[in-house]
Formats: structure tokens, sequence, C-alpha cells
């Protein structure tokens, strides 16, 4: 019996946002797809079938800019659709710890260049609002504290 060697390519424009590394497949982009096929011993894909392969994917390329940008947004959509779903059928907690960290980490107001939900963040420097649709947005605002001589 063979191995089955896993592979999951993705477009080199694409960001990768999972922490946790995979044991079970090899996740790249397209760019690492021969290089990492290549490291198996045993070949059993030919060199025209991996010719072929590499232009059906070269195929599903999207190059036209408009196009790219509507793609995205709907993908960002159905991905906040499905975040959305998850959150409403989220069970509710009435521990007030929960409800306060909550409540402090959700700032009820827009960002004023997508019209995304600023949220607190911790960075290195700190705490700051950050706008929810980051990467795509990368607004962020400085947290007022008012800050009372002793």
């Amino acid at each position: 019996m063979q191995d089955v060697h896993s592979i999951i390519a993705f477009s080199s424009k694409s960001t990768f946002k999972f922490k946790k590394e995979f044991t079970s497949a090899h996740v790249i982009q397209f760019t690492d797809l021969l290089k990492t096929i290549s490291q198996y011993k045993e070949h059993c894909i030919g060199e025209t079938t991996l010719k072929e392969i590499n232009e059906k994917l070269a195929g599903l390329l999207i190059t036209d800019k408009s196009d790219r940008k509507r793609l995205k947004a709907e993908h960002m959509q159905s991905v906040r659709k499905v975040k959305a779903t998850k959150q409403a059928t989220r069970p509710q907690t009435s521990y007030a710890k929960n409800t306060y960290r909550q409540d402090a980490s959700v700032l009820h107001t827009a960002c004023p260049k997508c019209n995304g939900k600023l949220t607190l963040k911790t960075g290195r420097y700190g705490k700051f609002y950050g706008c929810s649709n980051y990467p795509a947005c990368r607004y962020t605002e400085n947290v007022k504290t008012d800050w009372k001589s002793v």
C-alpha cells in the first residue's frame, strides 16, 4: 500500500490566519507546491501530469483586480455570516465576569474608515482600539484614560 500525502495549496496572495501546525497535511502557498511535492522519494505523479496540474491551478488564479475585490468582499461577508451564526447559537452565560469582559472589549462605535466595529485589543505598547476588519482595515485608536494625580 502506498502512503498518501495531503497537500493543501493556497494563492500566494493569501494570508494564513491559523496558529496551529498541521500534522496531517502540508498547508502551503502555490509557490511552494513544486518544492513540497518533490521532497518525497516516491514520485507517483509524472512531470507531464505535474505540469498539467500547474496549468489548471494557474487557470484558477483571478488576475482582474475588480473580480478579485468582489470575490474577497463576498468571502468576507460569508465569513461574517458564519461568525454571527456561531455567536447566536452559543449559549449565553450569566456570569458577571464574562459579561464585563465582553462589554469592556467591544466599543460601540464604528470604524471611520470601513464602518467595522472597534474592539479593545492589547498590543506590545498597551491597550488600543482596532478595527474588527483587520488586516483589510488597519485603523487603530488610542485608549483614552483619565489619569488623576495623587
